[in-house]
């Protein structure tokens, strides 16, 4: 079993809770916020299977061998998170995940994030500034990945730059950080999933060295169990204090969720914070198929003649098709592109592939083009198929260190190099013209006719 097989169906936080060392697990499991949370994110047979095992200690009885086997599954999954232990060779529940889990489920979600909850808010400033505010601090952070330029390097803050730079998603070329594939594929993915992509990379990047990540993902998992429903925080939500008693890291991250939406401060001297309609996002799992792979709004026109019209005014869903499309005409809710061999090959240059491209039009394809040709021919297939043209064509030439034979004094010396790197399958060209006698064999086997030229030269001057 290979490791993709093994996590799949594990969301990213579940992924990630794997990687961290089994004392900081431990200190997670031991509170009823995070023992709650990470119940939330569990599959639902992991879910029941932690249901049995606290109240029924007969876990198998009862069950069809598929039943064992999902069972069996779960074990190992809940094994692999550090939830379950081996005692007298039967799994047991932890303890300290046990009790306090049991606390939250008395408690509840907002009762064990134990947020204090500010009485009196200006409730009417937040509901006409939450999500316009939120939703514009997020589309910074894309636009920026999308075209990280000069001009964008103000528009985000200095540690998502170096976040989107550690995770791959950004490399710099002479000075100026340019998208790569991985980062391509990371705009294409839903808002769930984005979210999550990026709230995991941010507490990779805080772990670095010595540092505690528990005291920062205990704080972000109480802030996202306060979230109630997606209405409610459009209307304004309650705001929460914050506290004195926060340590400088945590206060850091939620400035760091401020500054990527998650959360509105109107002023931090405020001393409390609203919660944003973009949170509700991070209270899915990342692997919730009918919740985080719904199909984005499109807004995208393929013609067979390489024309891409754009019906929107998002500057971040211009931003990322200008990366492989050459805009021709530009409207107020409206521009018009081509796919042309340059503007892709600009685009494969940094790593991105034809399948990604295709993909996104495909994702972001306007609901007319979705509704005559389908999810698949609303790029049309000659467009898909040039597109993937245009990258064979960089494959066409292979790269690799070789070592040149010339200057032989007879045949026979040529005959000889060029039966040996035969031999030994280290040839890579010959020519046996009489003018230009030359072999090619790989780098890696020139060593082998050294020693073999130097036992076996004087044979050939006898």
């Amino acid at each position: 079993m290979t490791d993709d097989d093994a996590h799949k169906g594990e969301s990213l936080f579940l992924r990630y809770l794997q990687t961290l060392k089994p004392d900081e697990r431990q200190r997670l499991f031991a509170t009823p916020a995070s023992a709650f949370f990470i119940f939330r994110m569990l599959p639902s047979h992991a879910q029941t299977t932690i249901v049995k095992m606290i109240w029924d200690k007969k876990l198998y009885s009862g069950l069809t061998k598929e039943g064992h086997e999902v069972v069996r599954q779960q074990i190992g999954l809940l094994s692999r998170c550090g939830l379950v232990e081996e005692t007298n060779s039967k799994p047991r529940l932890l303890k300290a995940f046990r009790d306090a889990y049991l606390k939250a489920s008395v408690l509840g979600a907002y009762g064990c994030a134990g947020l204090r909850a500010v009485s009196e808010g200006d409730e009417k400033k937040a509901k006409k500034d939450i999500t316009k505010n939120s939703t514009e601090r997020w589309e910074l952070v894309l636009r920026y990945l999308a075209i990280p330029s000069d001009q964008s390097l103000s528009t985000v803050a200095q540690k998502t730059k170096q976040l989107f730079k550690a995770a791959g998603f950004t490399t710099s070329c002479d000075g100026t950080p340019e998208l790569t594939s991985a980062g391509f594929h990371f705009l294409l993915l839903s808002p769930v999933q984005q979210m999550w992509t990026y709230m995991i990379e941010y507490f990779k990047f805080e772990r670095h060295g010595t540092n505690d990540v528990v005291e920062v993902l205990d704080l972000f998992i109480r802030i996202v169990l306060c979230v109630e429903s997606k209405i409610d925080l459009e209307i304004g939500g309650r705001p929460f204090y914050l506290e004195d008693s926060w340590t400088e890291r945590q206060l850091e991250i939620v400035m760091h969720l401020r500054e990527i939406g998650l959360v509105y401060i109107r002023k931090r001297k405020d001393g409390h914070f609203y919660l944003s309609p973009l949170l509700c996002n991070l209270t899915i799992p990342s692997d919730d198929i009918d919740a985080s792979m719904q199909r984005r709004e499109g807004c995208l026109v393929v013609e067979t003649n390489y024309r891409v019209y754009a019906y929107t005014a998002s500057s971040l869903q211009l931003a990322i098709l200008s990366t492989f499309t050459e805009f021709l005409y530009r409207f107020p809710n409206m521009c018009v592109g081509v796919l042309t061999r340059d503007s892709v090959r600009k685009a494969l240059q940094v790593g991105i592939t034809a399948q990604q491209i295709v993909s996104y039009l495909r994702m972001n394809a306007h609901r007319q083009s979705l509704s005559r040709f389908g999810p698949i021919l609303c790029v049309p297939i000659t467009v898909a198929e040039q597109i993937q043209l245009w990258e064979e064509e960089r494959k066409r030439l292979t790269y690799q260190d070789v070592v040149l034979y010339t200057g032989f004094e007879s045949a026979r010396e040529y005959d000889g190099v060029k039966q040996y790197a035969e031999e030994n399958q280290i040839l890579l060209h010959s020519d046996g013209s009489h003018n230009r006698m030359s072999v090619v064999v790989s780098e890696e086997g020139h060593e082998k006719v050294r020693e073999w030229w130097r036992s076996t030269k004087h044979t050939f001057t006898q």
